[in-house]
Formats: C-alpha cells, structure tokens, sequence
C-alpha cells in the first residue's frame, strides 16, 4: 500500500462490533470505567497546550495498555503529518498555523470513529490511535478515511482559505514483530509516514514486515550513532579550497563514522541522525572539533563548516558559537559556517539578528549550493554572507554548456558587486578549472586539486601550502 492515492479511496467501510459494543477509549466522556477521574489514564496522560487533545506520551502510553489487553484484537496507530505546515508559519504567522492546527484536530477528533483516540504528537503531527482495527473495517479504510478529513479548505486569520493535505503512516499490532509494545508501534507508523512523505504530499503508507525490520535497524544504528557521538568516536576529513595563487586559503569539514570496520561518509548516516534527532548533536561535535584542529594550522587557513541542522534562528545559537571558538583559541574569522541556499529563504528578523550578531564577532558565514535555491535578490543583498559557493551542477559544464557558463558568470558577478568571494566547488578537470578562472572565481575546491585528507595529510599539505600551476 505504500505511496497509494488517498484521493482513489471509494470510501471508507467502517462497522460496530456485533451487539453494538464498542472497544473502551479512556480519552473520550462516557467510554466506560477508564474514563474515570480515578482511572491511571487520568492520572497518567498529559494533554496538548494548544488543542487539548492527549499528547503523544499519552498516547504512547495508551497504545501500551491496549497491546497489553488486546487478546484477538488489531491495535493500530496513525502517524498524520500536515504538509508544507512550515509555509502556513512562514507567510502567515505562527498563529495562523495555530488556529489550523486546531480547526484540523477538531475536525479529526469529531469525525474519526469513536472508538479511536486523536492525540497531537508535535508541531504539526498528530496521532489516530485504533483499539480495534476490525471494529472500523480494516487498517487501509481507516487509513483513507482519515486521509480524506484531513484533505480539506480550512480558513484561517483574515479570511484567507488554506488548502490541507497529509501524509499518513500507519502500523498495526498483527504485522509488528512478537512482543512490540506502544514504542515499537509509534517507531514503525514513523517509518511508514517517512516512506509516504518520500512518496509526495497526501500519500499514505501500511507498514510492512520488510519496512519494519528496517525501523528496527534503524533504531539499532541510532544507538550506535548516539554512543560515537557520547564516545568521541568519530573523525574529520578536510578538503582544501585554494585562491586563484593556488595557496589554501579555507579547509572544509567533513564528517566521517568507523562504523564495522567500513568508514561511512555523511549520506550513509545522516539520515539516521536526522530520525534519531542527532543532527543538532552532531553539528555542534563536528563545529567544536574543527575549530579545535583549525587552531593547529597557519593563522591564514580558516575552517568551514556545514550545518546540517544548528540554524541561527535557534536559541543561544550565537552565544553557543561564540562559547565553541573562545575554548578552542582562535580567532572568530577563522569559522565560516556554511548554510544551503535553500536554508537562507525568508529569513525571519531574528535568523538574521542572530547571524549578524556573530558577523559582529567575526565569524563568517558561507551561502552553498548557491543557484539551485530561490533565493530572492533581496535575501542576497541583505544576508551577511561574506562566501558565496558555485554549485558543482553548475561547475561540471562550465566549459561545454553555454548556460552552465552564462548562469557562473552571473553568481560571480553578483558575488563581486556586493563584496564578496566566488568559490567554485566539485572542480574535476583542467578545462573547468581553465574557465572558471577566466571568469575570476575567487577559490576552487575539488578533486582536481585535493581530496578530503586526515588531519595529518592536511597539515602536510598546509607546510607547503601551494600547489603546481594547472
């Protein structure tokens, strides 16, 4: 069922249990004895600030309870995210995305089969929890129902109508391994909400023994993350970027896990990280340890970072940075955190104050992949990025496609005109290296010139500090 179109549903094929007896939900009046103010669910369960609906500890704990007493029963969860929620934030305030959220919620909770329990997870996910999978006809009916409610016009402040898709993910306690309490559950609905995300908006996904088995390696491998970050265990490379005198001027960061005897490069475990919520931890390791390694280098090479989730519109992002530099001994210019253009779009007032409150302190910022975002030309003029990078896609036909070179020459052009340095990056050949510096780029990294060292073979390097004339 994975990636099926909730919009080619026929409907819903939902039905009580015979007698009309319904399965007992502790979280909506009148359900039975577990609704009473004495009951461990009352005492238990939290409920969400905003909507008033169970939170997902509740929720979780709940799912527990069911699974512990379930006998011949199907307990299933729905894991329901709102998509492009962030653009409702962004162009509308945060209490437009509020007033959303809690119209969707209401209109979940009132429509939903009354046997299931509505929670909000976080932001904007929220939960469908089913105690009896058979009592509502099966899991993909449940499953495109939902879809359905929450495939909706919700108008919100100044009377502006929003239209509203979900991804949904669902498991269910007959597909899950022998033994899963509401944890593993919750786990697996993610997996499948991760796979109908990757699938396009309003796409649903049934967990199945295959992706279930992968949330548990998964799980296995967040673990083994968490403990190298805990443990110091993993390591950086440096690739060299070099001015047009072909001495290096910048030392880029890249990260590395010795995970079973193989080394894995950022695309083998980022994503781990990123569903274990190990990206901020990760960032700052990374930023603490080459600010460390950069204080052994020439006072002329700086190090670049980049980020994969410290944003500065996080709080104490600048006085964390700032904290990471002093323990570390060198100077502030010699950091330059990089950020995708796709990132440095509709900054709101405080990102920036936050970014310009460490430019004031010296520290650089890099905007990269420069060219494959939309960045507007006002965010360009206003943003205080004193690096722009040339994106590789751009760079490999410089010198055979008549746009590749038209659309360099551009950035460049810009870069100079608002005083600042050009750097190509993913350089491969003589010929590309041949055009961009008859255009004037600033700096130039890639395999052509050097790979990503270990800190020894940089510091090898860096006592030369230059390479032959290409």
């Amino acid at each position: 069922m994975s990636g099926s179109n909730a919009t080619k549903a026929t409907g819903p094929r939902f039905h009580a249990l015979p007698g009309g007896r319904s399965p007992i939900n502790p979280f909506r009046a009148g359900s039975g004895p577990r609704s009473s103010p004495e009951g461990p669910h009352h005492r238990a369960s939290g409920r969400d600030p905003l909507t008033g609906l169970p939170d997902g500890i509740a929720a979780r704990d709940l799912l527990t309870d069911l699974l512990k007493d379930a006998g011949s029963r199907i307990v299933a969860v729905l894991c329901c995210d709102i998509n492009r929620f962030s653009r409702v934030n962004h162009a509308l305030g945060h209490e437009a995305g509020d007033e959303l959220i809690v119209t969707l919620t209401r209109q979940l909770q009132s429509s939903a089969p009354a046997s299931c329990t509505v929670a909000r997870l976080s932001g904007d996910k929220c939960l469908v929890v089913c105690p009896d999978v058979a009592a509502v006809g099966d899991l993909e009916a449940l499953t495109t129902h939902v879809s359905h409610l929450l495939r909706s016009t919700v108008r919100v402040q100044g009377g502006l109508d929003v239209r509203i898709t979900a991804s949904i993910g669902a498991a269910a306690s007959d597909r899950s391994p022998p033994g899963s309490n509401g944890d593993d559950l919750l786990r697996f609905a993610d997996a499948a909400l991760f796979e109908a995300k990757r699938s396009g908006p309003g796409q649903i996904c049934l967990a199945d023994e295959s992706l279930m088995n992968d949330a548990n390696t998964h799980l296995h491998r967040e673990a083994e993350l968490r403990d190298a970050l805990r443990n110091d265990e993993l390591s950086l490379r440096y690739q060299p970027i070099f001015d047009s005198a072909d001495t290096v001027q910048f030392a880029e960061a890249l990260v590395r896990w010795h995970h079973l005897g193989r080394e894995l490069a950022p695309g083998e475990f980022l994503p781990t990280a990123k569903k274990g919520d190990l990206l901020h931890d990760l960032d700052r390791w990374v930023i603490r340890t080459a600010v460390r390694e950069a204080a052994t280098w020439p006072e002329s090479v700086s190090v670049t970072v980049n980020l994969a989730a410290l944003r500065p519109d996080q709080p104490d992002f600048a006085d964390e940075v700032t904290e990471i530099i002093e323990d570390s001994g060198i100077r502030p210019d010699r950091l330059v955190l990089e950020l995708v253009e796709t990132t440095c779009t509709d900054l709101s007032p405080r990102t920036q104050r936050a970014m310009r409150e460490l430019t004031e302190r010296g520290v650089r910022f890099a905007m990269d992949d420069f060219g494959v975002g939309y960045s507007s030309l006002i965010g360009f003029k206003t943003l205080p990025v004193s690096l722009i990078k040339i994106d590789r896609r751009f760079v490999s036909g410089i010198n055979t496609d008549p746009s590749d070179h038209a659309i360099a020459r551009a950035v460049l052009d810009m870069s100079h005109s608002t005083g600042r340095l050009c750097i190509a990056e993913g350089v491969e050949t003589p010929a590309q290296f041949r055009a961009l510096h008859d255009l004037g780029v600033d700096a130039y990294q890639g395999w052509l010139f050097a790979p990503a060292l270990t800190p020894p073979d940089l510091r090898t390097l860096l006592r030369h500090n230059s390479l032959p004339r290409l």
